[in-house]
C-alpha cells in the first residue's frame, strides 16, 4: 500500500511567508519530520537533539534539530506547489 503524498505549505513560528513542499502522510508514525533544505529555506535554528530511530529490522541514533513549524494543507487546485 502507498503512502498519500500532499502538498502542503510550511513557515516558522513568528514568520508571515509560507514556503510549498510536500508531506507523506503515514498514520504508523508518531512523530513528524521535515527535510534539511526545508529548514535551510525557511532560515530556522533549532535545538540540537538526539533521537532514536526504530524499525522491525534495527534501531540507530541520529543527531538532529528539533524546530517548530506550521504546516497547513494546500487546497486542491491552489496553484503550487
Amino acid at each position: 500500500m502507498a503512502l498519500p503524498i500532499v502538498p502542503v505549505k510550511a513557515r516558522a513560528k513568528g514568520q508571515t511567508a509560507y514556503r510549498y513542499t510536500y508531506a507523506l502522510l503515514d498514520s504508523g508514525s508518531d512523530k513528524t519530520f521535515c527535510s534539511e533544505s526545508l529548514i535551510e529555506k525557511l532560515g530556522v535554528k533549532g535545538k540540537p537533539a538526539s533521537l532514536s530511530l526504530t524499525t522491525v529490522n534495527s534501531s540507530e541514533s541520529a543527531d538532529v534539530e528539533l524546530v517548530a513549524l506550521e504546516v497547513v494543507a494546500v487546497k486542491s487546485g491552489a496553484g503550487r506547489p
